[in-house]
């Protein structure tokens, strides 16, 4: 396996998400720094995702587009006192990520539909194509995912239900000590996988640091939203996988290294 000797890396995702990254990190001979720039938790306003949960029982497609999105959504359906197995057996399921897809098939479910490309933009259109106009959608999301799914299927004339799954928020617990690296010089590599996480880095980062951060570090995004939200800040180091994992992103971390 290709190496990152030596190389630091801030591991910004969420504590119970950390450790599969840090271990992807130790085994390219890197060294993971993991401070959580987000919490990921269930909505605080149980009673609406009860009534939003309502749709899953109408649809004849779930649609998973993260793993978070399948637990968290395993979660509201047994506490509302339903079996996910009896919920889901019916259904049709489409996933993004090949992570996501081997959780379901873990779980025991088959997803029939997984695009090749992990965006939303290739999910619409590959279920658009998969579906008839009649068929209906389920889709459990994050508090903060993009409307680019549930408007382009109902453009298509589909009917889709969507559920607010988990909230993302920021997590601040660590400002100090993300700024003390960064201050001490201790970081070569920024990687993010969400546009949220981008948001939390920027708040909590002191403003004195911006200019050496923008200009020296590395900053490593998974997904082209990702990225997109990196746009705003001026970054001149970006790396950008075509595929929108993290083997990807570390694999495209070495070959930079390798190349500079």
């Amino acid at each position: 396996m290709s190496s990152l000797r030596g190389l630091r890396i801030l591991n910004t995702r969420a504590v119970h998400q950390a450790a599969s990254l840090t271990n992807a990190i130790k085994q390219r001979r890197g060294i993971s720094i993991e401070i959580p720039l987000i919490s990921i938790q269930s909505p605080r306003d149980k009673n609406k995702r009860s009534n939003q949960l309502n749709g899953i029982f109408q649809c004849d497609w779930v649609i998973f587009t993260s793993a978070n999105g399948f637990y968290f959504t395993r979660k509201a359906i047994e506490e509302c006192g339903y079996s996910l197995l009896d919920v889901l057996q019916t259904k049709k399921i489409a996933v993004v990520g090949k992570k996501t897809g081997k959780i379901l098939e873990r779980e025991g479910y088959s997803p029939a539909l997984s695009p090749a490309q992990f965006d939303a933009e290739h999910l619409a259109e590959a279920l658009i194509e998969e579906s008839s106009a009649e068929e209906t959608f389920f889709y459990p999301r994050s508090s903060q995912s993009r409307n680019v799914l549930t408007d382009r299927l109902a453009k298509s004339g589909r009917k889709i239900f969507d559920m607010v799954a988990y909230e993302t928020v920021s997590n601040t617990d660590q400002q100090k000590r993300l700024n003390d690296l960064v201050g001490r010089r201790e970081l070569d590599v920024i990687l993010l996988t969400s546009p949220s996480a981008v948001r939390s880095f920027f708040s909590q980062l002191e403003k004195e640091h911006r200019p050496y951060v923008t200009s020296q570090l590395i900053f490593a995004a998974v997904g082209v939203v990702t990225a997109e939200a990196l746009s705003r800040y001026d970054i001149e180091k970006l790396i950008i996988p075509n595929e929108f994992t993290l083997d990807a992103v570390l694999s495209k971390l070495v070959e930079y290294r390798e190349n500079i």
